[in-house]
C-alpha cells in the first residue's frame, strides 16, 4: 500500500510539472467536501450524497467514490442542506450547513445500519475547523461586517480581527501591499500602490469610495494558499458581494456621529470643539426575479463627512506689507508690479486686514468628504448544471482637506472614481467536475490638486512658461510665513485599469480533488504625474542688499525679496517636458493542484503553479531607456523596429511555484486539526517604484522623465543658477526652454 501511494505521489507530482500555461486564480465560490463511513469506520462507496439550497433552488447530487469521500466544489457562500442515503443504512440529514468563501466544509459521516426506514437529522453548522486544508482561513461573517461597529463604515477595519494582521494591514511579517484583494473573485488592487482599489484612502486615510457594508456577504482572509493562489506572498482577502434569494429582504439604516456627543479635543479653547459631523446612509433590497431561476440584489450607501480642523500660520497681510515695504525704502527699491498682481491674485483677500504678527491668521475651514457608492448583482440559474451571474460596484468621491496651506483656495481636492465588475459562469460538466469562468474588470482613477487651480501666472506677468493644460498657482513659499504659501499640491493622478479573465477546473477521482486552471491578466495605468510642472518659488530674504541687515528680520527681508521681484540662486526651478504616458503589464498564470485524502485523518496538498509577470511596456513605443553605445541618441525604444532591446528589463521566465501542504486530524470527525504548509511564492511589484517621476537626489527615481520620441524633450527640472528680477511678460528661465 504504501508503494503504491508513494508512486502515485511521484506520479501527480510529475504531471503537475508539465501543467501547460493556462490562462492565476483563486476562487470566490466554497466547497463541502466529506466522507461516508459505517459505525466500524469502513468506507461505504456509492452512497447518494444531495445537496440542497432552498433560498436559491440550487440542487447538485452526487455519490461517493470507492473510499466513501464527496466533493462539491465552487458553491457559492450560504446555508445548505445535506442528504446522505445508501441502501441498507439509516438516511442522515445535515441543516444549515455553511459554506464559506475560499473554504471547505469537512463532514465526516457516519451511517447507521437501518433496522427500518428512517431518517436522522442533523441541525447545525459545519465543523469551524477545516479538516482538508492546509492553508489558514478566517471568515468574517455577516453578522460581524453588519454588527460590529466601524468607524467610517469600513470593513478593513476587521481584517485587523483576523489571525497574524496587524492595524496596517500586514499580515504575517509582509509588507502591507503584498496582500490579493478581490471581489467575487475579482481584482481589486490599485496597481499603482498594490493596496485596495475600492476603499483606498483619499486624503487623511478616508476612503475615497467606499464598498456598501450592508452588501457583504462575508469574506475570508487566507495565509499561505495552495497553487490556485498567487499574485502576491501576502495574504489574499477575497469580499463576496450578497446575491437575491426567493425571499425578498432589504435593510435601510442611517448612523450619524457629532461633535455634540464627542469627547473634546485637548489642545481646544475650552467650549469651542472642532466640528465633526458624518453621516451616513444607504439601503439594500433583494429578491427573486423567476422563483429558483433570477434573483436581483441592489445596494446603495453615501457618506457626508465634515471634520473641522484649525491651522494658524503666518500670512502677508498688509500691515506684513508695509513694514516689507520699509525695507525696500531704505534701500531705494521699488515694489515690483508683477509681484504685486501676484499677491492680490494668488492671495486670498481674506488676509489683508490681518495684523502684522507672528500666527496672524487662523484657518477654521472644514475638511469635507463626499461619496457615493452602488451595487448592483444579478444571478441566474441557467439549468440544474449551470449558473450564471454578473455583479458591478460603482463609486464616486470627493474630498478637500488641509495639506499644508491655511487658505481653503490650496486645500488638497481629492477626486476618486472607481468601478468593479465581474461576470461568472459556473458549469457542472459531470457530477465530478465543475468548471468556472470568471471575466474582472477592475477600474481605479484618483487625482490630486490644489482645490483652485486655474489662475494663469503668465497672464499676471510672471512668466513661468505655462500653458492652459496646466494652469495653477506655483508653489510659492516666503521663509518666516509657515503655511501661509500658495500652490501647495501640483497636478496629480492616475488612471488603473486591469481586466483578466480566469478558468478554474475542478475534478473529484476518489480520494483526490484535482483542480486546474489559471489566468490571463493585463494592467493598464495612465500616470500623469506632473510634479513641479507650475514651478516652485521660495523666498528666504537672502537676494536682496538687506539680506545683511540685523535691523530687519526674517520675514521683513523675505517678503521684501519677494515685493522686488528678486528669486536668489536656486531658489526657482520649474519642470519641462510631458511626464504623461500610457504602461501596460501582461500576467499569464498557470497551475495544478491535488488535495489527497490520504487517509481518514491525513490530507496532503501538492501543487505546482506558474507565473509570468511581463515587464512594463507600451504599444506606442513611448517608454524609452538610455543605451548610449547602441543608438545615435543613446535612447532605446522597447519592442520598437531596430530597437537593440525588445523589452524595458529582461523578462523573468522561471518563475516555478511549488506548493506543498497538510492537514493532519488526529480522531476523525474530531475537533483538533494539526496543519502546516511551504510554497515559493512570487510578488508583482507596486508599479510607483518603477513610474514615479518625483527626484531621487540629482536624478528622478522612475523612467517616466525619458523622452516619449527620439525628438521629444525630456522630463527635467531646471533651475536658475543666478540671481532672477521678475519682469512682466519675461520668461524667468531664459529665452529658451
Amino acid at each position: 500500500m504504501w508503494c503504491n501511494r508513494s508512486l502515485y505521489a511521484l506520479t501527480v507530482a510529475m504531471c503537475l510539472l508539465v501543467v501547460p500555461k493556462a490562462v492565476l486564480s483563486q476562487t470566490n465560490r466554497g466547497t463541502i467536501a466529506g466522507s461516508v463511513a459505517d459505525t466500524t469506520g469502513a468506507a461505504i462507496p456509492d452512497a447518494t450524497v444531495k445537496l440542497e439550497q432552498k433560498t436559491t433552488g440550487l440542487s447538485q447530487t452526487v455519490t461517493t467514490s470507492t473510499s466513501g469521500d464527496f466533493n462539491f466544489p465552487d458553491l457559492p457562500a450560504g446555508q445548505y442542506t445535506l442528504t446522505v442515503s445508501h441502501t441498507g443504512f439509516q438516511t442522515q440529514q445535515f441543516t444549515d450547513v455553511q459554506v464559506d468563501v475560499a473554504r471547505t466544509a469537512s463532514l465526516a459521516v457516519t451511517l447507521k445500519v437501518a433496522q427500518q426506514t428512517q431518517m436522522v437529522e442533523v441541525t447545525g453548522t459545519a465543523p469551524l475547523l477545516e479538516t482538508s486544508e492546509s492553508a489558514q482561513n478566517a471568515v468574517v461573517a455577516t453578522r460581524a461586517v453588519q454588527e460590529i461597529p466601524l468607524n467610517a463604515r469600513d470593513y478593513r477595519q476587521l481584517l485587523s480581527l483576523t489571525p497574524v494582521v496587524n492595524s496596517a494591514f500586514s499580515h504575517d511579517g509582509n509588507r502591507s501591499n503584498d496582500n490579493n484583494l478581490q471581489l467575487d473573485g475579482v481584482d481589486n488592487n490599485d496597481f499603482w500602490h498594490n493596496s485596495e482599489a475600492i476603499n483606498q484612502g483619499s486624503i487623511s486615510g478616508v476612503a475615497g469610495v467606499l464598498l456598501p457594508i450592508d452588501a457583504i456577504a462575508e469574506f475570508n482572509q487566507q495565509s499561505v494558499g495552495g497553487a490556485d493562489y498567487g499574485r502576491n506572498p501576502g495574504s489574499m482577502v477575497n469580499v463576496v458581494i450578497k446575491s437575491g434569494t426567493n425571499e425578498i429582504h432589504g435593510s435601510a439604516y442611517y448612523f450619524h456621529r457629532n461633535d455634540a456627543v464627542a469627547a473634546a479635543q485637548p489642545f481646544n479653547t475650552p467650549g469651542t470643539p472642532s466640528e465633526l459631523r458624518n453621516h451616513n446612509f444607504g439601503a439594500s433590497l433583494g429578491g427573486p426575479i423567476f422563483k429558483d431561476k433570477a434573483f436581483y440584489f441592489l445596494s446603495y450607501e453615501g457618506q457626508r463627512l465634515i471634520a473641522g480642523q484649525s491651522s494658524a500660520a503666518t500670512v502677508p497681510s498688509d500691515a506684513w506689507v508695509a513694514q516689507a515695504e520699509t525695507v525696500l525704502t531704505k534701500y531705494s527699491i521699488s515694489v515690483n508690479p508683477v509681484m504685486t498682481n501676484l499677491l492680490t491674485n494668488l492671495w486670498p483677500s481674506s488676509i489683508k486686514s490681518a495684523p502684522g504678527t507672528s500666527l496672524n491668521f487662523v484657518s477654521g475651514d472644514n475638511n469635507a468628504y463626499r461619496s457615493n457608492n452602488f451595487v448592483g448583482r444579478i444571478d441566474y440559474n441557467i439549468s440544474e448544471k449551470n449558473r450564471f451571474f454578473i455583479r458591478s460596484i460603482i463609486g464616486t468621491g470627493d474630498a478637500t482637506a488641509f495639506a499644508g496651506s491655511v487658505y481653503k483656495e490650496y486645500f488638497q481636492a481629492v477626486p476618486s472614481r472607481q468601478q468593479n465588475w465581474a461576470a461568472v459562469w459556473t458549469s457542472t460538466l459531470t457530477p465530478r467536475m465543475v468548471n468556472q469562468v470568471l471575466f474582472g474588470v477592475n477600474y481605479f482613477l484618483q487625482e490630486f490638486d490644489d482645490l483652485s487651480h486655474g489662475q494663469d501666472p503668465p497672464a499676471l506677468g510672471f512668466n513661468t512658461g505655462v500653458t492652459s493644460f496646466n494652469f495653477g498657482a506655483p508653489n510659492m513659499e516666503l521663509s518666516g510665513f509657515g503655511g501661509g504659501g500658495v500652490g501647495e499640491t501640483p497636478n496629480l493622478g492616475r488612471t488603473d485599469t486591469t481586466w483578466h479573465v480566469t478558468d478554474d477546473l475542478s475534478y473529484a477521482m476518489g480520494s483526490h480533488q484535482l483542480k486546474f486552471g489559471g489566468e490571463y491578466r493585463r494592467a493598464k495605468l495612465f500616470v500623469h504625474y506632473l510634479r513641479e510642472a507650475r514651478g516652485g518659488f521660495s523666498w528666504d530674504g537672502t537676494a536682496g542688499p538687506w539680506s545683511g541687515d540685523p535691523a530687519f528680520s526674517t520675514p521683513q527681508k523675505a517678503l521684501a525679496d519677494f515685493l522686488a521681484g528678486y528669486i536668489a540662486p536656486g531658489n526657482g526651478a520649474i519642470a519641462t517636458g510631458d511626464p504623461r504616458r500610457n504602461w501596460f503589464v501582461d500576467s499569464i498564470s498557470g497551475y495544478g493542484q491535488d488535495n489527497w485524502q490520504y487517509t481518514s485523518k491525513l490530507n496532503l496538498t501538492l501543487g505546482l503553479r506558474y507565473d509570468y509577470n511581463g515587464p512594463f511596456h507600451d504599444p506606442t513605443h513611448t517608454i524609452s531607456t538610455f543605451l548610449p553605445t547602441f543608438t545615435p541618441t543613446g535612447l532605446a525604444f522597447p519592442e520598437q523596429n531596430g530597437s537593440p532591446i525588445s523589452s524595458l528589463y529582461p523578462k523573468d521566465l522561471n518563475n516555478i511555484a511549488p506548493r506543498l501542504g497538510f492537514a493532519y486530524s488526529p480522531v476523525r470527525g474530531g475537533r483538533t486539526v494539526i496543519r502546516g504548509a511551504w510554497g515559493v511564492y512570487y510578488d508583482i511589484p507596486n508599479g510607483n517604484l518603477f513610474i514615479d517621476n518625483r527626484a531621487a537626489g540629482d536624478a528622478s527615481r522612475g523612467t517616466s522623465r525619458n523622452p516619449a520620441c527620439p525628438n521629444c524633450t525630456p522630463v527635467f527640472t531646471i533651475s536658475n543658477d543666478s540671481l532672477i528680477t521678475v519682469q512682466q511678460g519675461v520668461f524667468l528661465f531664459g529665452s529658451t526652454v
